[in-house]
């Protein structure tokens, strides 16, 4: 008997504006057997995560839509099943945190669902326990997911997967957000588990080598097998030159494109320091963030490296006017900067999209700061929002709720790219994006003038376009 068998799929989301949407999947078959590893490699786009979501039973339960066909988990057919039946047979972490966090602590998320599978206390606080200890979150037991950094919030949803011990594992892009240790730390237990596993992600990371030897990929609705050299030439890291020779990425301006400037402008940090405590764990010894000098010219691309909670978004957030430091100076052209104009002057495109996005279609939520400004006509606004959609591959009346997790991040450095600003945070790019769109939107932003300052916890991502390097190490950032 199969761990997974799925037949003849087929879906369609449903359309709020009524017209008809393209099927996602058409006649889609796919098996996989008890015990196996396997990674689904898809392009941003492709439909990975609606699949995750529908053999997890949330689609169309949750996510509207018109869905055929038959889903077999460990022998039973999920259409007569509600997903909290499921819960001991498939186990979906998300590639999105925020969407399936539900509780105040950390150690509140992994025990609910045990609870709700009435399991007893004792066996509960075992087991919470233990996955504590295995993703290293026993100090945050206590801290809010809130309060959590990118990468510990995967690990967390991680604790809690490892808690309920399913059958069969799905992770979305549960390897972006760790840093190399987490990433090393997840290969190795799939590498030893016995449980049936399947990775779905949009790029070839090194770490599945060891641990994925079947590959398959997601491509116009349909599962392919293929090997896995011809997943890594696919899907792996490659320069950016290769993505341009390859016509991956436009080697010229669109023909009469106007290419605005963001003018030489120099942004410095002296003596930074910053103390952060837990606000739900007082007895916790607070972080402290220190930086003697950073600085970043216009026109610049600066990498930011760092392990998980080493203080990479707390940096940015001081940086952008969102914090404040509790010592030092940060200085515009040679002058001191309040909050205020740092929130002018320094955009923040945050690791989920979900906090910036908020209006119900792609053209309200791309005009939105240029009405605001005041700067612009009517007709004015809406050409230029054409092109910025056009550019960046995205439809003006989609909404964006319903738009996959690296559209919705297009759509974020879309609206950055009609701001112009002079300096752009780029946190966690990355992550849930195919290389080519990553570094079509660096380009696009670049070839404003903007300096751009890379998050990212991939060894090779922005490495060969980034003009220098920092990094932040037991709470002290410097250049490497």
């Amino acid at each position: 008997m199969n761990a997974l068998t799925i037949k003849n799929l087929c879906f369609i989301y449903k359309n709020w504006t009524g017209e008809n949407n393209p099927p996602v999947f058409s006649s889609l078959d796919f098996t996989v057997g008890k015990g196996e590893h396997v990674l689904l490699l898809a392009k941003p786009g492709s439909g990975k995560t609606t699949l995750a979501r529908i053999v997890a039973d949330l689609i169309p339960k949750f996510i509207d839509g018109y869905l055929n066909g038959i889903i077999l988990i460990q022998g039973k057919n999920i259409s007569g099943f509600e997903p909290y039946q499921l819960i001991q047979d498939i186990c979906y972490i998300s590639q999105n945190p925020a969407e399936m966090v539900i509780t105040s602590t950390v150690e509140n998320e992994i025990a609910f669902p045990l609870e709700s599978m009435g399991i007893k206390r004792d066996m509960i606080v075992q087991r919470v326990q233990e996955a504590l200890d295995q993703w290293g979150l026993r100090k945050f037991a206590k801290a809010s997911p809130s309060e959590l950094s990118g990468g510990e919030r995967k690990r967390m949803l991680l604790a809690v997967a490892t808690a309920i011990d399913a059958a069969v594992l799905l992770l979305d892009e549960s390897f972006d957000d760790l840093d190399t240790y987490w990433r090393k730390k997840l290969s190795h237990l799939i590498q030893e588990s016995d449980k049936t596993i399947i990775v779905l992600s949009a790029r070839y990371l090194p770490q599945f080598t060891a641990c994925l030897p079947k590959v398959v990929i997601l491509e116009n609705g349909q599962i392919h097998h293929c090997t896995a050299a011809t997943a890594r030439n696919d899907f792996t890291h490659k320069t950016i030159e290769y993505y341009h020779s390859h016509g991956a990425l436009p080697t010229e301006k669109e023909p009469g494109a106007k290419i605005r400037t963001a003018g030489n402008h120099l942004l410095s940090v002296d003596s930074l320091r910053k103390t952060k405590r837990r606000k739900n764990i007082l007895s916790e010894a607070p972080f402290v963030l220190s930086c003697s000098h950073f600085t970043v010219r216009t026109g610049e691309i600066i990498r930011l490296l760092g392990c998980n909670g080493s203080g990479k978004s707390t940096f940015s957030r001081i940086l952008c006017g969102l914090d404040t430091c509790d010592t030092g100076r940060i200085e515009l052209d040679g002058k001191k900067v309040r909050q205020e104009t740092l929130n002018t002057q320094v955009g923040y495109l945050f690791q989920n999209p979900d906090f910036q996005i908020f209006l119900p279609t792609v053209y309200d939520e791309l005009a939105w700061g240029l009405e605001n400004s005041g700067n612009y006509t009517k007709d004015e606004i809406y050409l230029r929002v054409k092109h910025c959609a056009e550019l960046f591959g995205l439809e003006l009346q989609s909404t964006p709720a319903t738009m996959s997790f690296a559209l919705r991040k297009k759509l974020q450095a879309a609206v950055y790219y009609l701001l112009d600003r002079p300096f752009l945070i780029l946190d966690e790019l990355d992550g849930a994006m195919s290389y080519e769109d990553a570094y079509f939107i660096t380009e696009q932003l670049g070839q404003q003038g903007a300096a751009l300052l890379i998050i990212t916890h991939d060894d090779f991502f922005a490495q060969d376009i980034a003009d220098k390097t920092y990094r932040i190490t037991n709470g002290i950032m410097e250049s490497v």
